[in-house]
């Protein structure tokens, strides 16, 4: 009886090292991709989570204290002692000093200290970190209180405008937590809004822009990730 058996052929070197090869192209092109979309999702959640946060601590520190246009003025570190620590519970404050040692990058390139402007600074239990500028002045012009916002603190402490650093402003008159500066609002020009976007004191368009879409970072946002 004869038997036949059938020619069984393996690959040959050639053809390992090729599928190896498309499987790192494939790889490549694929892991940059995946942990942008995950920065992206951190971003997107940080903020909404923090906005939302810090919304409800100035609510429930305008039941406890009274309409905030009444509020004397106050250095940024008593209006964060006296209006926020007391409605974020874990949350620890930072010393000017050490803001000193953090830096925030426009698109440009430029470079400033986030202690500028008599800041104080709040670091919340989930890590997200608080500026206050300039304190709190309810006969001010704008009726504005500026709240710089870091998503998370790294070794580095060096932050960048629209990616790591974004800006809430605090309305006296209407005591009501704003997304964007009054300057921005979803129906403000995109082209405007994307052009201002990271630059030194519009990072609140970059606020605008995310807010505006239903908080997610739009495809034309104009600061990589």
């Amino acid at each position: 009886m004869k038997h036949h058996y059938k020619n069984k052929k393996g690959f040959t070197l050639a053809e390992v090292l090729i599928t190896l090869g498309i499987i790192g192209v494939v790889v490549a092109l694929t892991i940059p991709a995946l942990i942008s979309n995950y920065r992206k999702s951190v971003v997107e959640t940080r903020l909404k989570r923090s906005y939302s946060v810090l919304a409800n601590a100035m609510l429930f520190a305008v039941k406890d204290n009274g309409e905030s246009r009444n509020w004397a003025s106050v250095n940024a570190k008593t209006f964060i002692d006296q209006y926020l620590v007391p409605y974020l519970p874990g949350s620890k404050t930072i010393s000017e000093a050490m803001l000193g040692e953090m830096y925030v990058y426009d698109s440009t390139g430029a470079k400033r200290e986030l202690n500028g402007g008599y800041a104080s600074g709040l670091k919340l239990k989930t890590g997200e970190l608080i500026r206050v500028v300039n304190g709190f002045d309810p006969t001010s012009d704008s009726g504005l209180v500026q709240i710089g916002f870091i998503i998370a603190q790294n070794k580095t402490n060096i932050y960048y405008y629209g990616k790591d650093y974004f800006t809430f402003y605090y309305d006296v008159n209407a005591e009501k937590l704003l997304l964007y500066h009054s300057a921005y609002s979803c129906q403000t020009s995109r082209d405007i809004l994307i052009q201002r976007c990271g630059l030194y004191g519009h990072d609140s368009a970059c606020t605008a822009l995310i807010a505006c879409n239903g908080w997610k970072i739009p495809k034309d946002y104009p600061i990589r990730f």
